[in-house]
């Protein structure tokens, strides 16, 4: 009974040196007291009341540390199994009431200290579970991070291609529209040599018109000199010569005449010619222009979109690594509970136990982690390996 006794004691004293902390008495120095007691010499007699006071006092303390192991255990959610004993069939008949109850004290500090054990050893497997599972969420969570810098690394040069690719169609709407204006001047000035053209050729009508008039009356005036002829040889020889000389200068004003109107044409339709393909190459130069304006303005659109999303994702970087209120939200298939975070804080509740994964956000706030599970069904659209940062508050 005494060797019972004994290992009741240190195992008492030591749980409670371990959990709790010590006021008064130490536990140690109750635990060498008791041993002192017992080691006493067989003939001493020990004092019932004292040793059942004792035995009562070393319960209740196994029970209180067998309920703050349960508390913690419960906080974390781990699992444990309802132990009971009957002990008192295990009490033997024919005692005193006081040995008896002495005797129940010893079974049921026994009984609470091996629930203690199991308590202790299925915690610390939940622990150890636990861990590797926080282990493994670091490692995917470090992989995520790497992707994350690749693409924002490979945006950034997508950026400056752009804007590589809008200075040079900037450039080229430049010249475009330097072209443009000099094909522009260069048909008024056509249009301008066509107006005097037009003007020339009505002046040359004019005087085409005055020579016709001229010619007509040459030719009354000559039908007249016949007339006079006719009635005198020698006035008809003189006449026949004027009327040759008439004759030739006429023919050599007609062919003048003739010569000038023919170059006049000529030029007017090689004009009219230069005209028709400065205005074809206009119409060329003003399509072309239209699609490289309208090709413009959809790289324009395109790269604000880009450079809106790269601002917001270098100002949620920076705002993720200055200030402590940042939100990440991360579309992975995670498990979605953390008891060991339990210990950590109080606020941290275990709902259901761990048996499916779940996609989850984080929200980082101070010091603490929180875990907020989201359903499955609602993010299927949600495409892996891109990662949007929102910084609202959830």
């Amino acid at each position: 009974f005494c060797p019972l006794l004994q290992n009741s004691i240190m195992l008492v004293a030591f749980s409670h040196s371990a959990f709790f902390p010590r006021k008064g008495m130490g536990y140690d120095h109750l635990a060498y007291h008791l041993l002192l007691i017992c080691s006493q010499e067989s003939n001493d007699q020990l004092d019932c009341r004292y040793f059942g006071e004792l035995l009562a006092e070393l319960n209740r303390k196994t029970n209180d540390l067998y309920s703050c192991l349960l508390q913690h255990v419960e906080k974390i959610g781990g699992r444990y199994w309802p132990y009971t004993e009957d002990i008192e069939e295990l009490i033997p008949k024919g005692l005193s009431e006081a040995t008896k109850q002495q005797i129940r004290y010893l079974l049921q500090m026994r009984v609470t200290s091996d629930k203690s054990l199991r308590l202790v050893l299925s915690t610390f497997k939940n622990l150890r579970e636990e861990l590797c599972h926080l282990q493994d969420d670091l490692g995917k969570l470090e992989t995520d991070n790497v992707l994350l810098k690749k693409d924002l690394a490979f945006k950034e040069s997508q950026v400056k291609e752009y804007e590589t690719m809008l200075s040079s169609l900037r450039e080229n709407n430049r010249q475009q529209q330097q072209g443009l204006r000099d094909s522009t001047a260069r048909c008024r000035s056509l249009e301008e040599q066509l107006l005097s053209l037009q003007l020339n050729e009505g002046e040359k009508d004019c005087q085409l018109k005055e020579l016709e008039y001229s010619k007509r009356a040459l030719d009354q005036e000559i039908q007249s000199l016949k007339l006079q002829i006719c009635s005198s040889p020698t006035v008809q020889t003189t006449t026949d010569e004027l009327s040759s000389r008439y004759v030739e200068m006429i023919n050599n004003l007609r062919e003048d005449k003739d010569r000038e109107i023919r170059s006049l044409r000529s030029q007017l339709c090689q004009f009219q010619q230069d005209i028709s393909r400065q205005e074809g190459n206009n119409s060329d130069l003003q399509i072309k222009l239209h699609e490289l304006t309208a090709m413009l303005e959809e790289k324009d659109v395109c790269i604000k979109q880009q450079q809106e999303e790269l601002f917001r994702l270098k100002h949620e970087r920076v705002s993720s690594s200055q200030s402590p209120g940042v939100t990440a939200i991360i579309t992975k298939k995670y498990r979605n509970q953390y008891p060991i975070l339990g210990l950590l804080s109080d606020d941290y509740k275990v709902t259901s136990p761990v048996n499916k994964s779940q996609t989850i956000v984080i929200e980082r706030t101070g010091e603490i982690w929180k875990h907020v599970s989201s359903s499955r069904d609602s993010l299927q659209g949600v495409r892996y390996g891109v990662f949007n940062f929102s910084s609202k508050t959830l």
